[in-house]
């Protein structure tokens, strides 16, 4: 989705535009004239009750953004998960244009879209008015056989050529275990560890 002149709370994505709100991209729009269409109950609402009671972005306050620009600032953007099922599969889809992110971002985040190709803005805490912005979708499912291929496709384009150096060193596949989380593990890991190291693991 493409927004003009939209006003940004770069500390966490919130987006004014003319009177509707946008929160973690595009997952809550919020209409500030006709509140009726708006949820009353639920997790959207919990979201954006919350984030108003903050405040919302002051216009005689922003600094203005000449130019069109992806969104990358969300408050669940410091995942790996949802960095790799939000942010990423929109910047490939997308033209390729500076991407905006916040101060916090993780710095290994900025370093693979810049080996990737992608030009980053990072934004200090602040209200922008951007003249163009991209708002990432936020599609239900998360995932779907078509954003694993794309993302597949694309990682395997950037880091699987010759002009990436791997040495002489076989590649490696790892598991990434979430024994420790506090929520989203697997319960069987202790029996899946045996099946994937048949597989090199």
């Amino acid at each position: 989705m493409l927004l003009n002149d939209a006003l940004l709370d770069s500390r966490d994505g919130l987006v004014l535009s003319e009177r509707r709100l946008w929160f973690h991209f595009q997952r809550y729009p919020w209409d500030l004239v006709e509140t009726g269409n708006n949820p009353s109950f639920g997790e959207h609402a919990r979201q954006l009750t919350r984030r108003i009671v903050l405040g919302l972005p002051v216009p005689c306050e922003a600094q203005e953004l000449k130019g069109e620009f992806h969104l990358g600032i969300a408050p669940h953007i410091r995942s790996y998960y949802h960095f790799m099922t939000d942010l990423l599969p929109h910047l490939i889809r997308c033209p390729s244009l500076p991407v905006l992110v916040p101060a916090w971002f993780p710095s290994g985040f900025g370093e693979f879209l810049e080996e990737c190709g992608f030009e980053l803005r990072i934004l200090p805490p602040g209200t922008f008015r951007v003249q163009r912005l991209w708002l990432p979708s936020m599609a239900d499912p998360d995932w779907d056989h078509s954003k694993v291929c794309l993302i597949q496709n694309f990682i395997n384009e950037h880091f699987r050529t010759p002009n990436f150096k791997l040495g002489q060193a076989k590649l490696k596949r790892i598991y990434i275990s979430r024994r420790w989380a506090g929520r989203r593990h697997l319960v069987n890991e202790d029996k899946l560890l045996p099946v994937l190291a048949t597989h090199g693991f």
